[in-house]
């Protein structure tokens, strides 16, 4: 543990017209955390302030990645495009970068991410409107046990989604989306120089941890009718399909259990189903 930690931070941004149609922006972004020395327990009570973690922690010590040393990194680019008054688009790329200095190289050492997405509106009419988005994700973590596996954990993110709204009448408004999403997370497992045999015989006969796989798809529907000019009256309605294997919860059909003996399942494949009645009135 650590008393105090801080964090100094820099960014800069610069937006450009670009045309009457395209307008963009970069920001550039970094921060640096660190903190006071190093807190060791005792093996009594309480803990002692260390100021050589070289030669008070073991080597295979593990320390917290949010109390520790780090240098953060992110770039974002965004462009806004609107070539009539019906169409309008807005596009965003960003990346950025974690580096942790702990005492030790184990635990958490190093984060990445990705992200792409799009997201338009288009006037149908004047009452009626569309929306779409796109966007992908990645995310990787990069992280070592002692005598055992260095990990990078990615995770991969692709979602997409379309509405509707609009006004039939000057006193009803209904809308909908149908959004989809596809989330995996993958275990690239290799073994540090002080593995086991046994853990080099696990990670040969089993390939490493298996990769989790989420899946959503849901309906929203909502409706909103003025009844007087204090008074609405809203109804919605969400259908959604889930899709998840995370072996967390058991695997090969062993649930997981708990240090009391009790377990728990997890079945992968789910859907639910909500409907909701809304009075609102105002005064």
């Amino acid at each position: 543990m650590r008393q105090n930690t801080d964090e100094t931070g820099l960014y800069a941004e610069l937006h450009k017209v670009m045309s009457e149609t395209f307008t963009g922006s970069i920001r550039l972004s970094g921060s640096q955390r660190d903190g006071s020395n190093w807190l060791k327990p005792n093996p009594g009570a309480g803990v002692t302030e260390v100021s050589d973690p070289s030669t008070a922690f073991s080597s295979s010590a593990i320390f917290s990645p949010t109390l520790a040393d780090r240098r953060q990194e992110k770039i974002k680019l965004f462009g806004n495009w609107q070539p009539d008054e019906k169409l309008a688009l807005q596009f965003t790329a960003e990346g950025g970068t974690n580096k942790y200095t702990m005492p030790t190289a184990y635990a958490l050492q190093n984060t990445r991410l990705s992200l792409y997405s799009v997201d338009g509106t288009y006037a149908i009419s004047d009452n009626w409107n569309l929306t779409a988005y796109a966007s992908w994700g990645q995310q990787t973590q990069n992280q070592a046990r002692p005598a055992g596996s260095v990990m990078a954990f990615e995770t991969t993110n692709t979602s997409a989604g379309l509405g509707v709204t609009g006004k039939p009448t000057s006193k009803l408004e209904v809308g909908g989306t149908l959004s989809y999403v596809n989330e995996k997370s993958v275990y690239a497992q290799s073994l540090e120089t002080y593995a086991g045999a046994d853990s080099a015989a696990l990670l040969a006969a089993t390939g490493g941890l298996p990769s989790i796989t989420f899946r959503q798809t849901a309906l929203k529907l909502f409706g909103k009718y003025d009844l007087d000019k204090n008074s609405v009256i809203g109804a919605n309605l969400v259908y959604a399909r889930v899709l998840s294997n995370d072996w967390a919860w058991g695997w090969n059909g062993t649930p997981y259990t708990y240090g009391d003996n009790t377990t728990m399942s997890l079945n992968q494949n789910q859907s639910m189903t909500y409907v909701g009645v809304t009075y609102t009135y105002k005064f």
